[in-house]
């Protein structure tokens, strides 16, 4: 197989994984986009009160969709993470010049899917209790929330990074010397 044969199907996963995460983003924000508050209001609230003013917020047609939403987000958090680690493993876009960065972009997206996953699972048994209850596990549910969006945030900047040298460093060497 010749060389370029060889690189484009070794990216065929990446782009595949890729689709997978942009149409399941996709879905949800669909799905979720009509709660008002916003999900973040809800995924970054530290206290009962903050949480279920959200909850109050949104009333039974808000809960419900809110409730409806969680079969895809239980298999978003496997689509992004394999995103992720494909993006880190298999193209130059991420740092991997010492072995630390590169283990850092590496599993990034799957920490922060195992966040997201506990994050769900955190807020189907708060949605369980009683209206005002679960103290202790709204603020761990917060704390995975943020460390989701942090890690999320951190590849969103360093793959933007990454594409941004990548393709100046490819303008470059397509001028004419």
């Amino acid at each position: 197989m010749p060389q370029n044969a060889s690189a484009r199907s070794s990216l065929l996963p990446v782009w595949a994984a890729a689709l997978a995460f942009a149409v399941s983003q996709a879905n949800l924000a669909h799905l979720l986009a009509p709660l008002n508050p916003s999900l973040f209001a809800l995924q970054l609230a530290f206290t009962p009160d903050a949480f279920w003013w959200v909850i109050e917020a949104w009333g039974p047609a808000g809960v419900a969709a809110y409730r409806a939403h969680f079969p895809y987000d239980f298999l978003h958090p496997f689509l992004y993470a394999a995103f992720g680690y494909l993006t880190a493993t298999r193209t130059a876009l991420l740092p991997g010049r010492t072995p630390a960065l590169g283990r850092a972009a590496r599993w990034a997206l799957p920490v922060a899917g195992l966040c997201d996953l506990a994050e769900n699972a955190l807020h189907l048994h708060l949605l369980a209790l009683a209206l005002g209850a679960g103290g202790g596990l709204v603020t761990l549910s917060g704390t995975c929330s943020l460390i989701k969006w942090g890690l999320a945030a951190a590849f969103a900047l360093a793959l933007g990074w990454g594409v941004l040298r990548h393709g100046v460093a490819r303008l470059a060497g397509a001028r004419p010397g």
